[in-house]
C-alpha cells in the first residue's frame, strides 16, 4: 500500500503547480518542495489528522478540489505578493480553517473558478520521482538503532540517505552529515532531490 503521507506530499505539488500555471499562466515552469515548505506540508497534515481524517481516505479529489477553494479564495485579492500566492497560504492553519468553515455557496464559486481556469487538468511534468518518494524499506533501515552511531553507519550502507520527505530525516541528529555525504557520494540524487540552489526545482 502506499503511504498516505507521501501520496499526500505529491498531490499537493501538484495540486500547488497547477494554481500557479493558472494565476501566472506560466506552462513552463516547475515546482518541487523544498525542506521549508516540508514543514509546512508535516504541519497541514497534522491538520488533516487532527480534525479526524484518515490520511489513506485523502485522495486526488480532496486535495484538488482543497487547492481550487483556496484559489478562488486568493485570486481576485490584491496581495503584496502579485500573483505568486506563498504555498503557506493554502495550507497553512488559517487556510485549513476556511477551508474546514466553507459554506456551500463557497464551493459552488470555486466550482465556476475551476471551470473558467480549466483547473483539474494541469499536471506536474517532473522527472526522477522516485527518487524524491519514501520507500518503506529504506525507513525501516532509518529507524533502526535511530540517532546512534551505529545507526548512522547503517543508513550510509543500506539507504540513499537524507531526503527531505523522511520524518526520520528530518529529526535525526546526524542529517547535516548525512545531507553531506549523499553530496559527495550520489550527486545526481543530491541534485534530483533539489539541493543545488542553481537547479531549477523551485518556483521563483
Amino acid at each position: 500500500m502506499i503511504n498516505p503521507v507521501d501520496k499526500i506530499i505529491d498531490l499537493i505539488e501538484e495540486s500547488y503547480l497547477m494554481c500557479y500555471i493558472a494565476l501566472t499562466e506560466n506552462r513552463d515552469c516547475e515546482f518541487e518542495l523544498s525542506e521549508k515548505d516540508l514543514k509546512l506540508v508535516f504541519n497541514f497534515i497534522n491538520l488533516l489528522n487532527d480534525n479526524k481524517n484518515s490520511l489513506y481516505s485523502i485522495g486526488k479529489d480532496y486535495i484538488t478540489k482543497y487547492f481550487i477553494f483556496q484559489f478562488d479564495y486568493w485570486k481576485g485579492l490584491d496581495t503584496r505578493f502579485g500573483q505568486k500566492i506563498p504555498l503557506s497560504w493554502f495550507i497553512g492553519k488559517k487556510a485549513y480553517l476556511r477551508w474546514v468553515n466553507r459554506k456551500e455557496h463557497d464551493l459552488w464559486h470555486a466550482k465556476n473558478t475551476a471551470k473558467k481556469y480549466n483547473l483539474g487538468k494541469i499536471k506536474n511534468k517532473k522527472k526522477n520521482r522516485d527518487l524524491l518518494k519514501i520507500q518503506k524499506y529504506e525507513e525501516l533501515e532509518k529507524s533502526r538503532f535511530f540517532n546512534k552511531t551505529i545507526g548512522f553507519v547503517n543508513c550510509i550502507e543500506t539507504t540513499t540517505l537524507y531526503n527531505h520527505r523522511s520524518l526520520n530525516c528530518m529529526v535525526c541528529k546526524y542529517n547535516k552529515d548525512c545531507k553531506k555525504l549523499l553530496k559527495e557520494n550520489y550527486p545526481n540524487i543530491y541534485i534530483n532531490r533539489g539541493y543545488l540552489k542553481n537547479e531549477k526545482n523551485k518556483i521563483k
